[in-house]
């Protein structure tokens, strides 16, 4: 563990992060903050509101969306345009490979990871697994749109 410069170590809390479990040492410490700033696994997260900032639960041990009163992010990033009010994630599986893509949406757009998924239609859309999605359009791979694959397409699992 580093220190984290700048932090005030008498106002410093976590917000999310994941202490492993028995048998692991696997320690991660994603959102914090103290009086002053917010930080994502160290790194200070510029223009966040600390008194509003709040860790989005999507279901995994780790935490990478986040908001404050007026923005979301993804990590350090900030969503650009992303409704903190209506803002949901759309996954929940953390594993390697087969998990659900990064996918959220507000009521106005679908994102993957901290970008808007041009065109993607937010009351259809669907996330699959290894990064694709799905919505009334058609199939999207990483929040891009896959014109070539048929609505029917059904990613297939494969850890090799």
């Amino acid at each position: 563990l580093e220190q984290i410069r700048g932090a005030d170590p008498k106002s410093f809390v976590l917000l999310s992060g994941y202490l492993g479990v028995a048998g692991q040492t696997d320690v991660q410490y994603n959102y914090a903050k103290d009086m002053s700033h917010v930080y994502y696994q160290g790194y200070p997260i510029i223009g966040a509101e600390v008194s509003t900032f709040h860790p989005i639960e999507n279901g995994a041990i780790f935490h990478t969306y986040a908001a404050d009163a007026a923005h979301v992010y993804f990590g350090t990033s900030t969503i650009l345009l992303a409704d903190p009010k209506t803002f949901v994630t759309l996954w929940n599986n953390i594993n390697g490979g087969c998990s659900f893509g990064m996918y959220s949406k507000d009521t106005r757009h679908v994102y993957f990871r901290d970008e808007i998924v041009t065109g993607a239609d937010t009351q259809s859309f669907k996330p699959l697994i290894n990064g694709y999605g799905v919505d009334k359009r058609g199939i999207y791979k990483e929040g891009v749109f896959q014109p070539q694959l048929p609505k029917s397409f059904k990613p297939e699992c494969n850890y090799g």
